[in-house]
């Protein structure tokens, strides 16, 4: 009964499970099946099993602490409100970020979550959805850092690494995030409003490195590739070929700003570096400097 409220508790009371089998050998293990959950039309799916471990010390003492707990199979749907429907408040999702790790902190310290064989269908409004498939991941709760590691593959890319750590009271950050294959007309079209119609076809592949400070101030450096990229307009078309790039995406007291270290095209030959800045009244301002630039 404590492990179902305890389930049902993380659900916002939007779930349900179909059975819980306890056995005490080799050791204690709590099998739930059948769980299903609704959160707020934003997130609904099922889940085939979750094995919990409870500590056997603490069962002895009459107390349930978790200390390991494998889900499988969980297939999902999320929905995400086109941008502007809602109001968006940064400060507010960093407070609900650190409310759930000290959450995590004072009711299952230490626990180790692991995912397997996990798919997702992702959609923003009404765009084409993102099938996310073979999604795998494990995580290592506070106190201290939070240490997480995801992998996946999705009909947008070829494969996704996600690893790094959290700090639970600074939410100070640090992460690896490596995408192979991105496919860049079906992502754009899944993920932003505009621009996939000028991009007929191409891929790029991108390796990032992120630090943070809770979410008010971020610093990604990243570097990428793109064999070769065909753009459209209308009936015209053109094509570039060896493309890398490698620059420094930061986002500080609301202003954004992307430093673009080099950008250098093989066909047509060119080299740039420059910078754009947004800030939080939506002002954008762009500075390049090239050479070698048949204008």
């Amino acid at each position: 009964e404590r492990i179902q409220a305890f389930l049902l508790s993380r659900m916002n009371g939007n779930g349900a499970i179909e059975s819980i089998d306890f056995t005490w050998l080799p050791l204690p293990t709590v099998v739930v099946r059948g769980a299903s959950l609704d959160l707020a039309d934003r997130v609904s799916g099922k889940i085939g099993s979750i094995e919990i471990h409870p500590s056997l010390l603490a069962l002895l003492r009459g107390q349930l602490a978790i200390s390991r707990m494998e889900v499988a199979s969980p297939t999902l749907s999320v929905r995400f409100p086109e941008p502007g429907e809602e109001p968006f408040n940064i400060d507010e999702i960093e407070t609900n970020i650190r409310k759930l790790l000290a959450s995590f902190a004072t009711e299952t310290p230490g626990m180790t979550v692991t995912v397997t064989d996990g798919s997702a269908e992702v959609r923003i409004g009404h765009r084409p959805p993102v099938m996310i498939t073979g999604l795998a991941g494990r995580l290592v709760g506070p106190p201290g850092e939070m240490q997480f590691q995801i992998s996946c593959r999705a009909n947008v890319f070829d494969s996704l690494r996600i690893e790094g750590s959290t700090a639970g009271d600074t939410l100070a950050t640090k992460g690896r995030i490596r995408i192979d294959r991105l496919r860049l007309r079906d992502s754009m079209a899944s993920l932003f409003p505009r621009g996939h119609e000028y991009v007929a076809d191409g891929e790029t592949s991108l390796n990032a490195a992120l630090t943070s400070v809770g979410l008010n101030e971020i610093k990604a450096e990243v570097e990428g590739t793109a064999p070769s990229l065909r753009l459209a307009r209308g009936n015209r078309e053109t094509v570039i070929e060896g493309l890398t790039m490698n620059g420094v995406i930061t986002r500080d007291e609301g202003v954004a700003s992307a430093v673009i270290q080099r950008l250098d095209l093989v066909s047509p030959r060119f080299i740039t570096t420059g910078e754009l800045s947004v800030d939080s009244t939506s002002t954008a301002r762009l500075n390049l400097a090239g050479k070698d630039v048949d204008v």
